[in-house]
């Protein structure tokens, strides 16, 4: 494993366990063993790191993504993967680093996050759109509405009021996710 690697590797541990704000470089070149020379020949500042980190995280989550949603399965098992991949995706991350990130505790991550996410958010409705063309989405519903309820949840998932609802701000993501795909009644097979 190149040093780079490693310091990609070791930061990614400890920021998602502790947040970045937490996080020193004088850890980080510890834990993978490298000098802060070495740090920086690569990186400018921690953030800097966090954001090569969170960009690679979201490709190959949005990879994993495109995966599912190409498979030949039925649309409403596409639909149950991907919760379960947005699922597997939140359990990794730690309160002080979802906080850091949506409480704009470091507010270059909230930036990166929002541009991301929007960019996702387009690619999803891409996808809804083709799906609603095929028969697999209702054909009354209208995308815009469903572009501004992601971008709502997004929102609430940032709200700290709600966030105390849930023991872990993971649970709230998944229960918008749940929500918005199925509401509140129970799902065929569920009673």
């Amino acid at each position: 494993m190149s040093k780079k690697q490693k310091l990609v590797t070791t930061a990614k541990k400890l920021f998602w366990q502790h947040g970045v704000r937490r996080v020193t470089i004088e850890e980080i070149c510890n834990e993978a063993g490298v000098s802060k020379m070495t740090f920086y020949k690569h990186f400018k500042n921690k953030v800097e790191l966090a954001l090569f980190i969170m960009q690679k995280f979201n490709e190959e989550g949005m990879q994993r993504y495109h995966n599912v949603m190409n498979s030949n399965r039925p649309f409403d098992e596409k639909i149950r993967e991907i919760i379960l991949l947005k699922l597997e995706q939140t359990e990794e991350l730690s309160q002080p680093m979802f906080k850091d990130i949506h409480q704009n505790r470091v507010p270059e991550l909230k930036t990166y996050f929002d541009q991301i996410a929007k960019k996702n958010i387009e690619t999803i409705l891409q996808d809804f759109a083709l799906a609603q063309k095929n028969g697999d989405v209702r054909p009354d519903v209208n995308l815009q509405f469903l572009f501004y309820m992601l971008n709502q949840m997004l929102s609430m998932a940032r709200d700290e009021k709600l966030q105390a609802l849930y023991k872990k701000p993971q649970t709230l993501v998944i229960e918008l996710t749940t929500f918005f795909f199925y509401g509140i009644l129970p799902r065929q097979g569920e009673k």
